[in-house]
Parts: structure tokens; C-alpha cells; sequence
């Protein structure tokens, strides 16, 4: 399901404040994630689900902005659990109940993750923590799932007593769905799909059913026949650009990349602009050895969208391939075009382009060149520690760099500009010599691609302030006059 974001989400003119807390409106938006959670599967899923997406991106703006909301971190961890993302669920249920320890659903979720990771014991402990904070965990459907299987020698009557408490209930299509697994824990896998079958197309839960039967089938029958047959019977009953690339998960993992790529291209023909079905058409024709289809595919979507993932692709397969000279123009071309990004995004997409673009060159025997694009790498990754206030991380970087490249005027300097703005002035001073010394040796080697006139007064400015600020006046002095003398203007 895909939602735009409402304006709500523009303030980034407004300072942080009331006016800032109105213009959020965070009731409103805790209105829209309760009508999205409407829409969110009632089970962990494998793949990406869109409406979870966006209300978890709704949901985190909210926590940010609003920290005392402990229903949003909630929600928030429900989000992450369907999302079969157990540890950064469980971390953002405590941030909820050190907010508020009385919510029951809270330490249900917690026995829920508990029991995905196999801990049986702390689930039940959860379940007996929740009870002495709220008494109205007992009230809840999940509380008597979770207890069935926390207790297996009582499951099959707990499980009956829940069904018949909640027939009829929306609660009963989360309770097959458990029922069915219970079954398959005791080996019964018929009995589990006879269950799931009951299921019929227009109820809530039949996506779901459908998806634990095909499972069911290659996991425990072998049968991959019957796998592919339940996912093109969700099709049949909703054919929606996310159905068709479900059914091309399945003939992926059953082996069949013709057949996923029709139905890929499908999907692809409803919903032009899904990168993610882009990338999968693309790994299907690479695994169908269609390496020149794959190689075309990639660089038409490339062009044509300017996406960065897919230009990665298209340099790893012709990587593979052999094709070091298309390969290395692919990625430098970004490189030279912005050489000196700023945004965390393309930051990130650079240190991708160099990690492969060093690895191309290191097969290649260009080992000078490949030393070069790691201390570039590790550049980058520093202004991304620099956006983030993480001034030791920034620093460890800078002198790795500098282990690849020791005389590398601009790593130097960055460094030294660094350890001046955390007050470190003897590491400062360190640096700031070591820049002179190189620039004296060879200018023309060391300040390529920098104005040397630019440089000799940021090197002598900076040692002559870091002098000043640790009251050396004299050397301070001195190092102003040099300044004056070499750059009069």
C-alpha cells in the first residue's frame, strides 16, 4: 500500500518549538498510523510490507519529536516485529515501558519476540512480568497463544478454550494462523493445512494463509509444486503489483528465474518506479546467464532513473564479467562529477563506488591506484562521522586514510582542523607541521588540485592560532610575521 506523506512533514523552516509542535500535529499523525495499522499483516512477514513502511516512517518522526508518546514506541515496535526485525523491536519496547510500564500489550509483543528467537523461559517470564504490572494482560487473546506454547503439555486446551472465546472475533484469524503452526510443531503438517485452507479469499487473513501454507509445502512437504501453486492463487484473488513480485519470490526460490521474470515484468509494467523489482528482473537475468540482457537492463534503468543502486549493479556485474574499463568509467563518472559531496546520501553512494572501484583496481595490479580510493573511502566515511557530531570516529578515519596515503596534504589538514576544534592542540600542532614540512619539500606533489596560497595561509593561521590560544605568544608572533612575509596580500 503506498501513501504520500502529508505536508505536516515540511517544517523544515520552523523552529523547534510550539509553533514547531503544532505544525507537527503529532495527534493527526497518530491518527494516521492507527488507520494504516489497519492495513498491517497480522503475522511476521519475510519480505517488505509498504503500509508498514510508511507508518514506521510516520512513527519515528513522532518519537523524535514527541518522546513522552510511549504509544507511538509501541506501535513503532509492533511495526518492527512484522517486520521480522526482533531486536530493534525489543529495544524500542523498553524505551516504551521505561515511558510506561502499565501498557499489557507491550509484554505481550516482548513473549512474541521471545518465542521467535526460541527463548521459551522468557516468554513465560514476560507474560509473568506484564501480570504484576497489569492484570489485563490475562484479558488479551495473545496472552493465552503465547502461554500454549510457552506450555506445550497444555497447548491443545488452551488453544480450544481461546478459539471459542473469540469466535467470530477478528482475534479467531490471528488464532488459526497460530493453531496452524501448532500443528506443525507436532508434526501434524496436514492437520495445519487443512486448517489454512479453511481460509477463504475476501477474509482478512488469507494472504497470510496462503503464504503459511506455501511454506509449509517447500518446508516441510518438499513440494514446490504446490508452493508456486498457493502464491499464484493469491494472485488470482488480488493480481496487484505486489502479489505478481510475490509469486516471482517464489519461482526465485524454487529456482525458476523465467519464469519469475515474466511475472516480474508484470509487476514492473503496474509500478514503474519500484527499484526493488528493478534490481530482482535484473538478478533474474543474471541468473539465467542473460548477461548482456542483464548488463542492458541495468544501464537503461540507470540512465533513465540516475538511481545509485543500480549503477552499482551494473559495475559488480561487469566486474564479474571481465569488463574492467566500462566497469571503472561506470564508477568514476559520479566521482567526477561531484568530487566533494556533502549530503549523507551521496557520501554514503561514493564509499560504495570507491570500496568497488579499489577492488577493480587491486585485481588489476593498479595497487597504487586501489591505496588512493581506500584513503577516499575512509575520507568520506569521516564527513559522514562529521555530520553525526562523532568526533573520535572522524579522527580514526582520517588517520587510517593516512596510512595508505601518509603525505596526503588534504587528509593532514582535515585532521589537524579536527583535533583544533576539540581543543587537542598538541596532536593540532603535530599535524600542522607535518603539512609545512611536506609543502616545503613538494609544493607541486602535495597541493595538487588546491591553491597554494590558500593553503600556506590556512597551515601558518592555524598553527599561529592554536600557539595563541595555548598562550605562546612569541611562537604565535612569529609564525604571524611568516604569514605576512609569504602572503603580504
Amino acid at each position: 500500500m503506498a501513501m504520500k506523506l502529508p505536508s505536516t512533514f515540511s517544517l523544515a523552516g520552523i523552529p523547534f518549538g510550539v509553533e514547531y509542535l503544532r505544525a507537527l500535529d503529532a495527534d493527526f499523525l497518530m491518527g494516521l498510523v492507527y488507520q494504516l495499522m489497519d492495513y498491517a499483516p497480522l503475522v511476521p512477514l519475510k519480505s517488505p510490507d509498504e503500509s508498514l513502511k510508511t507508518t514506521e516512517r510516520i512513527l519515528k518522526i513522532v518519537v523524535d519529536n514527541s518522546p513522552g508518546l510511549s504509544q507511538a514506541y509501541f506501535i513503532l515496535a509492533r511495526c518492527l516485529f512484522l517486520h521480522s526485525d526482533w531486536d530493534a523491536a525489543d529495544r524500542m519496547i523498553e524505551e516504551c515501558l521505561q515511558k510506561n510500564d502499565t501498557i499489557a500489550d507491550a509484554y505481550l509483543l516482548r513473549a512474541e519476540i521471545k518465542l521467535m528467537k526460541g527463548h521459551v523461559a522468557d516468554a513465560d517470564s514476560c507474560l509473568n512480568t506484564g501480570l504484576s504490572f497489569n492484570f489485563s494482560v490475562r484479558d488479551s487473546s495473545l496472552f493465552h497463544l503465547i502461554k500454549a506454547k510457552v506450555h506445550k503439555h497444555e497447548a491443545e486446551h488452551v488453544m480450544s478454550e481461546a478459539l471459542e472465546q473469540w469466535k467470530g472475533k477478528p482475534e479467531e484469524q490471528q488464532l488459526l494462523l497460530m493453531n496452524a503452526q501448532l500443528h506443525v510443531s507436532k508434526g501434524d503438517v496436514d492437520g495445519a493445512l487443512a486448517i489454512l485452507n479453511t481460509v477463504q479469499p475476501g477474509q482478512p487473513n488469507y494472504n497470510a494463509a496462503r503464504i503459511k501454507m506455501a511454506e509449509i509445502y517447500l518446508e516441510e512437504k518438499r513440494d514446490k509444486s504446490m508452493f508456486t501453486v498457493c502464491y499464484r492463487e493469491l494472485l488470482k484473488s488480488a493480481p496487484t503489483p505486489a502479489t505478481y513480485a510475490l509469486l516471482g519470490d517464489a519461482y526465485m526460490s524454487v529456482q525458476e528465474p523465467e519464469k519469475a521474470i515474466e511475472v516480474y515484468e508484470m509487476a514492473l509494467k503496474m509500478q514503474s518506479k519500484d527499484m526493488a523489482l528493478t534490481e530482482k528482473i535484473g538478478e533474474a537475468y543474471v541468473l539465467c546467464h542473460l548477461y548482456s540482457k542483464a548488463v542492458n537492463f541495468y544501464e537503461s534503468v540507470m540512465n533513465s532513473t540516475k538511481d545509485k543502486r543500480m549503477r552499482l549493479k551494473l559495475a559488480d556485474l561487469l566486474h564479474r564479467l571481465g569488463n574492467t574499463e566500462k566497469c571503472m568509467r561506470i564508477l568514476r563518472q559520479p566521482l567526477d562529477e561531484e568530487p566533494n559531496p556533502t549530503d549523507p546520501t551521496t557520501i554514503s553512494a561514493h564509499v560504495q563506488y570507491l570500496k568497488l572501484l579499489s577492488e577493480v583496481q587491486f585485481a588489476g595490479g593498479k595497487h597504487t591506484e586501489a591505496l588512493s580510493d581506500l584513503k577516499e573511502i575512509l575520507c568520506s566515511q569521516a564527513e559522514i562521522y562529521s555530520n553525526a557530531h562523532d568526533h573520535r570516529m572522524v579522527i580514526e578515519c582520517y588517520k587510517e586514510a593516512l596510512t595508505y596515503y601518509e603525505t596526503d596534504i588534504k587528509t593532514i589538514l582535515a585532521l589537524a582542523s579536527r583535533y583544533m576544534n576539540i581543543n587537542r592542540l598538541a596532536e593540532c600542532k603535530q599535524m600542522c607541521e607535518m603539512a609545512l614540512a611536506i609543502d616545503r619539500n613538494n609544493d607541486e606533489a602535495t597541493l595538487a588540485n588546491h591553491s597554494l596560497n590558500q593553503a600556506g595561509v590556512y597551515w601558518f593561521q592555524m598553527v599561529a592560532d592554536m600557539l595563541y590560544t595555548n598562550n605562546d605568544t612569541d611562537k604565535a608572533i612569529v609564525h604571524f610575521a611568516q604569514l605576512l612575509e609569504k602572503y603580504p596580500s
